[in-house]
């Protein structure tokens, strides 16, 4: 080797797993013009110049669309952040860079612009529970600190829970397809709760991923996190019929998710289908679960109608729309006059389609043939 030539970087395949994880952090960071702390790089913090943005008194809702949106702070990718926080792996991997001993001389601060450790962090921020900002103060305390499952479990559901609302907020402010990405983002939060394969040292998910196992990869306990990546499936559905992204055939996929999802508590009141094919039941559910549930059924029967509609595919469109109908009378609410009117219309289509199809083939098979016959 020249004395030119650069030095190979050495590592296993951990390290550079830790390496690509800090440099989609960093690139994220960038693209926000958020600070970076190298050692704690999944805390995303906004620069001096948004402080007032943070720091204003209002809670005007619209903080969650702005430049600086706390749903922003959120790093993108959970496998960047989770494996590394010592507050939801146990024990967390090694955080921050880590060079071979050749390049320990490098001036790093130059290249990662690494700004010194953080002193404090927004109020805004700070002030909700169990967002990745308040870990910050988590972080300062006591290292003696033990790990809690129950706290990881909540911290992932309260970010979960931001980037819903975030969701929702862009969606109100007419950004589809901001609103688009939150959800999106939301949703590969909440499949993090259910990995069946190996969770490395996310041990907090151990026990849960055995239940999913003895159910098929299913989830048979009705809960808050289940319950929000149902309805952002729903939600991101409801934004893929708009004009803007017109993706019928995406909404039909996560609706049709969403009612795989409400299977097992939406068959039977009081009632919850467990086992690996759904063949067993537990008793003495709360007939709460099935209302919800069944509410939630009616809504993804209307946006797989809808969707369904949209792409002409009338038959299943009625089909998806009667069952609209039926779960909402089986949770025993009044159905909509919006879903009446948009069963009738699917109605309306599909005769039309069917006479024109009668049309169709009456013009094929008739004889126009005026010939004087054989040669």
């Amino acid at each position: 080797m020249d004395d030119d030539d650069e030095l190979p970087v050495k590592s296993s395949f951990a390290s550079l797993k830790q390496r690509v994880s800090l440099i989609k952090l960093k690139h994220q960071a960038d693209s926000l013009g958020l600070e970076f702390n190298q050692e704690t790089p999944w805390i995303l913090k906004a620069k001096g110049h948004l402080e007032e943005l943070f720091n204003r008194e209002s809670e005007d809702s619209a903080d969650l669309v702005s430049y600086g949106s706390l749903a922003d702070l959120v790093p993108d990718n959970p496998s960047d952040w989770l494996p590394y926080d010592k507050l939801l792996a146990n024990p967390p991997q090694a955080g921050g860079m880590q060079f071979n001993t050749e390049y320990q001389q490098l001036d790093t601060e130059e290249v990662f612009e690494d700004s010194d450790t953080i002193d404090k962090i927004d109020t805004k921020a700070s002030a909700q529970p169990h967002t990745t900002q308040a870990n910050e103060k988590l972080l300062d305390k006591s290292q003696e600190e033990q790990y809690d499952t129950n706290q990881a479990w909540d911290m992932l559901y309260q970010t979960i829970d931001l980037l819903k609302r975030a969701g929702n907020e862009a969606l109100k402010a007419n950004l589809p397809q901001l609103a688009t990405k939150r959800y999106d983002k939301a949703i590969n939060y909440c499949a993090v709760a259910y990995l069946r394969f190996p969770i490395g040292n996310i041990n907090f998910l151990a026990e849960h991923r055995y239940i999913l196992y003895k159910n098929g990869g299913c989830e048979v306990r009705w809960n808050e996190t289940l319950k929000t990546l149902i309805i952002l499936r729903l939600n991101i559905a409801l934004v893929y019929l708009r004009p803007e992204l017109d993706d019928a055939r995406g909404a039909i996929t996560q609706t049709k998710l969403a009612c795989d999802e409400l299977k097992p508590f939406a068959t039977e009141q009081g009632v919850v289908l467990t086992g690996k094919t759904f063949t067993r039941k537990r008793m003495d559910e709360p007939i709460e679960t099935y209302t919800e549930a069944k509410m939630l059924q009616s809504k993804a029967y209307f946006r797989l109608g809808t969707a369904q509609l949209v792409l002409c595919e009338y038959e299943d469109a009625v089909e998806s729309l009667e069952q609209c109908v039926e779960s909402t009378k089986e949770a025993g609410k009044t159905v909509d006059a919006a879903v009446f009117r948009r069963l009738t219309e699917a109605k309306r289509c599909r005769k039309m389609n069917k006479e024109r199809q009668k049309k169709k083939f009456k013009f094929m098979f008739s004889s126009n043939d005026t010939s004087g016959g054989d040669e």
